[in-house]
């Protein structure tokens, strides 16, 4: 993770405009990376990540909502988001794999990163306006 880290600081103060990535873009960016794997595992019916609630729809919903965030904060281009977003991912996979526990390891990011998408997500769902309804044509006889 500190070379993930320390890639993605030096590759975001090369855009002259921008600001480095804070420590909670990272997190999110981590977190989202979580969250994919999840949604990922599920898909492919793997049954010990059944005991998560189901993370594709919202999983997605929380990434574009993390990438649109970061790069308006960090005025980084979409690209050096997208990326740091799959070496997370990368990152996130070999830290399961390496761990003894890959279980214990997910379940403590998990109880980390769900209620800050859970909030991300309510808070874009808050100021979402609502469609307005058409009107309904009367139907000829």
């Amino acid at each position: 993770m500190d070379m993930m880290l320390y890639s993605l600081l030096t590759l975001a103060a090369a855009v002259p405009t921008a600001t480095p990535l804070t420590p909670d873009h990272l997190r999110d960016i981590g977190c989202v990376a979580v969250m994919a794997i999840i949604a990922d595992e599920q898909k492919r019916g793997r049954s010990r990540y059944g005991q998560y609630p189901a993370a594709g729809m919202a999983g997605r919903k929380w990434a574009g909502i993390v990438g649109e965030r970061i790069i308006i904060q960090s005025g980084q281009p979409a690209e050096l988001i997208a990326f740091a977003m799959r070496e997370a991912a990368a990152n996130e996979q070999a830290e399961l794999i390496s761990s003894a526990n890959p279980a214990a390891v997910l379940e403590a990011r998990y109880t980390v990163c769900a209620p800050l998408m859970l909030t991300d997500i309510d808070a874009d769902l808050a100021n979402t306006p609502l469609p307005i309804p058409q009107k309904q044509q009367k139907q000829r006889r």
